[in-house]
């Protein structure tokens, strides 16, 4: 294969990886559903566009510190999703099945969410990172169901 051909191949697999994580972030945003990983060596968390926009933040979370990213969660679940987290991390719970209330940083809202982990180990055996799904929760689900054709029709899909 000359220089060129490769060159082409190249752009074009560029091409394709931008297109599929276009395709990704409109998923998550029309499921609305982020997903996040929380690193338990370096103890940060770095979230998807969706998870950012779902908590009220701008764009993707970046390598924040949980105590930082903390400050969404409502006070009356903040230590139960911190002790739970912790736990899951140490080993102590075999999954981390939440449901919490979040008040958005933009607006000011309340909201639940609900978040599933799944353990990812290294292979020493040590959880290094845990992903997890952020969603609303399933009562506001149900307004999603109505507004989604408005918003088909917004975006010029419908």
């Amino acid at each position: 294969m000359c220089i060129r051909d490769r060159f082409i191949a190249r752009r074009l697999e560029a091409e394709e990886a931008r297109r599929r994580e276009k395709q990704y972030r409109r998923t998550q945003e029309f499921a609305q559903v982020g997903s996040w990983e929380y690193d338990t060596v370096c103890g940060l968390l770095t979230g998807s566009h969706e998870t950012g926009r779902i908590f009220g933040l701008t764009g993707n979370i970046r390598e924040i510190p949980l105590p930082l990213l903390s400050k969404v969660f409502h006070p009356s679940d903040r230590e139960r999703i911190i002790e739970t987290l912790d736990r899951f991390v140490k080993g102590e719970l075999e999954t981390y099945d939440v449901e919490y209330r979040i008040i958005r940083e933009n607006d000011g809202a309340v909201r639940t969410v609900h978040s599933v982990a799944q353990v990812i180990e290294d292979d020493a055996g040590r959880i290094t990172t845990g992903i997890l799904a952020a969603r609303f929760s399933r009562a506001l689900n149900l307004s999603i169901l109505v507004t989604y054709p408005i918003f088909l029709k917004k975006e010029g899909l419908l």
